[in-house]
């Protein structure tokens, strides 16, 4: 008997650490973005900047990994998203929309540095300026990510960015156009520079389609 309650008190524990707040939904709601719990539904988060709002969710779920799924509409950024480890960006298609706005102080909209098992998918990313030396996606050393079904257009510099020995990760089904120098761009940034799980380990790049 005490053995079954020290079991259903760890459970209670285990579900209440990593099993709530680890998933979020994203939307926009009258003037104000919100982030609801996936599990329980509440409101967890509410910002009129959906750069403030979503970085802020990717920091609650920094150790524990989850999902951030945005809802259909348009998320203007100003701040460059960085992803921490396991966490999967879902869209709804290409109805969800990330813009990046006027501005020369973001380098792209999504960014993550030294990660695993990053996703993301589903979604279009595009930018107010053109002209503007922005990437739509930058992993930079990350291992076992994956870029699936994202739409990619008007971005000044690249696409998608993969630099410092990313390895073991995937570039699948995404349409980019548009870009100033390239749709997708595989960068080794230094001879010095070792990958974290060896050297000339491979990425693969699958049914992409780049023009324009």
């Amino acid at each position: 008997m005490r053995r079954n309650i020290l079991i259903i008190i760890f459970l209670a524990v285990f579900t209440n650490l990593f099993g709530q707040g680890t998933d979020y939904i994203i939307l926009k709601k009258g003037n104000s973005f919100i982030a609801r719990n996936r599990i329980s539904g509440s409101v967890e988060l509410k910002h009129k900047d959906a750069s403030v709002l979503i970085q802020k969710v990717l920091n609650n779920l920094q150790d524990i990994g989850g999902k951030i799924e945005l809802m259909s509409g348009k998320y203007p950024i100003t701040n460059q998203l960085i992803i921490p480890d396991h966490v999967t960006i879902s869209g709804s298609g290409t109805s969800t929309v990330v813009v990046i706005g006027k501005t020369s102080q973001i380098e792209s909209a999504f960014y993550s540095d030294s990660t695993s098992k990053v996703t993301i998918q589903e979604l279009t990313i595009t930018s107010e300026d053109p002209k503007e030396d922005h990437s739509g996606i930058i992993f930079n050393n990350v291992g076992d990510c994956l870029v699936k079904d994202v739409f990619i257009t008007g971005m000044g510099a690249y696409g998608i960015w993969y630099r410092g020995y990313c390895f073991l990760s995937e570039i699948r089904g995404c349409k980019i156009s548009d870009s100033g120098k390239s749709g997708i761009y595989l960068q080794a940034t230094s001879k010095n520079l070792k990958s974290r799980a060896g050297d000339y380990l491979p990425n693969l790049i699958t049914n992409c389609i780049i023009y324009g």
